[in-house]
C-alpha cells in the first residue's frame, strides 16, 4: 500500500480530487446573493432594443448561411440552363499536324498543333481530340470522325 501512494501521478490526482471537493462545498456554504430584479429587468429590455434594431431581412440571411461550409456563404442555386441545340461538333479551332511518330499505323502518335495558342496536343488512335476521335495516323495524315463525318489534316509543309 505505501508503494501505491509514492506513485507521482497517484498522489496528483488525490490533490487535484480534493481541491475540487474544497472548491465545490463552498458553494454550497456560501450563498450568493438572489439577482437584483430591477437589474435583471433593464437588461432584458437593453437586448430586446438591441435585437428590434436589427432588420429581419439580416437576420434571416444570417440564420440562413450554413455553420459548416467552408466559407458560411449560402450556396447559390444552379439555374437550370437551356438545353444545347444540337449541332455538328467541330474542332473549336484549326489544328495543323506537325508530327508524327512511329512506324506502324496502330503504334504511330501524331502531334497537332492549335494554329492560334500554338498548344500541341498528343494524339493516338483511339484518342479524342475534342468532340473528334482519332481514326487513323498515316505516314504524313491524320483522319478524325465525329457522327459519321472525316475531316482529314494533312502533314504541315513546314513553311
Amino acid at each position: 500500500m505505501a508503494k501505491l501512494f509514492n506513485s507521482p501521478l497517484i498522489v496528483s490526482l488525490f490533490l487535484v480530487n480534493g481541491v475540487s471537493l474544497l472548491v465545490g462545498s463552498f458553494a454550497f456554504v456560501l450563498k450568493l446573493p438572489e439577482p437584483d430584479e430591477q437589474a435583471v429587468s433593464s437588461l432584458e429590455e437593453v437586448l430586446s432594443k438591441d435585437l428590434k434594431d436589427v432588420r429581419e431581412a439580416e437576420m434571416q440571411r444570417a440564420l440562413d448561411r450554413p455553420l459548416f461550409h467552408f466559407n458560411r456563404r449560402k450556396p447559390q442555386a444552379l439555374e437550370p440552363k437551356a438545353a444545347p441545340k444540337e449541332i455538328k461538333a467541330k474542332i473549336e479551332a484549326p489544328y495543323l499536324l506537325v508530327g508524327i511518330m512511329g512506324s506502324s499505323e496502330t503504334s504511330r502518335t501524331a502531334y497537332l498543333q492549335h494554329a492560334e495558342t500554338k498548344e500541341t496536343v498528343v494524339a493516338r488512335m483511339g484518342d479524342a481530340i475534342g468532340d473528334w476521335q482519332v481514326d487513323s495516323i498515316g505516314s504524313n495524315f491524320i483522319t478524325l470522325v465525329f457522327d459519321g463525318e472525316r475531316r482529314v489534316i494533312q502533314l504541315a509543309d513546314g513553311g
